[in-house]
């Protein structure tokens, strides 16, 4: 999934897509029918995502992350049900210094930061969502999708999927009932 010889530890803005076991939709629930028919467009409230216990969770984790790994900052997030979004901007200045101070000289496999955080994300949310509901065994879809963001306009547009993510919920890849 990552792409090719690629340093996902450099610099730059990156849009991460992590994925619900199974895709259930333990994260929360977006209503389809929240206007009535005689309604006014006006009036017409647009679907809402309404977190559960498990989706307060995975937000309070994904707050958690600048300040556990000072070099990300988290620029935009959306929880969905079954899965959520972000875009993580990877600073310079101190990437270099998190480095070094973060990272055990006995791996042997260098994981980039990018990595290194959806890690943290997963272990952490799955250890506080399995406490507090013992029937939810597995929370995550192994590994996660990543994009590159290179341009302005590709964020844009990113930025627009996410802000319209929840109202266009029955026409996205990863819905289900």
């Amino acid at each position: 999934m990552r792409l090719k010889d690629y340093d996902y530890s450099q610099a730059g803005y990156y849009f991460i897509t992590i994925c619900t076991f199974q895709q259930q939709n333990i994260l929360g629930q977006i209503p389809l029918s929240v206007g009535a028919i005689h309604e006014s467009p006006e009036m017409v409230q647009l679907p809402v995502m309404r977190k559960s216990p498990a989706g307060d969770i995975v937000e309070q984790i994904l707050l958690e992350i600048p300040s556990r790994y000072p070099s990300v900052t988290l620029d935009k997030y959306v929880i969905m049900p079954n899965h959520l979004h972000m875009i993580i901007i990877l600073n310079e200045e101190t990437r270099t210094k998190e480095r070094a101070i973060r990272e055990s000289p006995l791996q042997s496999v260098e994981r980039s930061l990018i990595s290194k955080m959806v890690g943290y994300l997963k272990m952490n949310a799955s250890k506080r969502i399995r406490l507090q509901n013992d029937n939810i065994f597995k929370v995550w879809q192994r590994s996660y999708h990543d994009h590159i963001i290179r341009s302005e306009s590709t964020y844009q547009k990113i930025w627009q999927y996410m802000d319209e993510n929840p109202v266009k919920w029955p026409e996205d890849c990863f819905y289900a009932e």
